[in-house]
């Protein structure tokens, strides 16, 4: 009886080895998370920006819709709105630090005003944030204001 007594079963991990697996995969997350950081950062800018432009975007289609045309314009780091009379209706704020922003229209050569008619629609554009790190380039439909793509080029 004592000989059986003696053999315990052991059920459970000790508390060094408990540790020991938790700072394994701690170490795994951290590592993980250092990989994943440039791209969280560049995320959140475009995050940003996609909103400011998609902000422009809407002015500029709201206040076409009154029947005259609207125009979404850049001037240096930011977007502006203008009706046909060139009365300013709406103005982003800076899109990112020192930046320069353009607009191209793939339809019209070389432009960096976007037209918007009495229907609110205009012409498929892009607009360029352009930075000392890089720029980004972001799509937006003419048709239906969605903003297609964003994408980061680093220099």
């Amino acid at each position: 009886m004592n000989a059986a007594a003696s053999q315990v079963t052991r059920f459970a991990f000790t508390l060094v080895e408990t540790l020991s697996v938790v700072v394994l995969i701690a170490l795994g997350a951290a590592v993980v998370l250092a990989s994943l950081e440039g791209d969280l950062g560049s995320s959140s800018i475009g995050r940003d920006l996609r909103w400011q432009i998609g902000a422009a975007d809407r002015a500029a289609r709201l206040a076409s819709l009154g029947g005259s045309c609207a125009l979404l314009e850049s001037e240096g780091d930011l977007l502006v709105v203008r009706d046909s009379d060139g009365l300013e209706l709406f103005r982003t704020g800076p899109l990112l630090q020192r930046a320069s922003v353009r607009i191209e229209c793939p339809a019209l050569a070389a432009s960096s005003t976007v037209r918007f008619d009495p229907a609110g629609r205009s012409d498929d554009y892009e607009i360029i944030v352009s930075t000392a790190n890089g720029s980004i380039r972001v799509r937006v439909s003419g048709v239906t204001g969605w903003i297609n793509d964003c994408q980061e080029a680093h220099e």
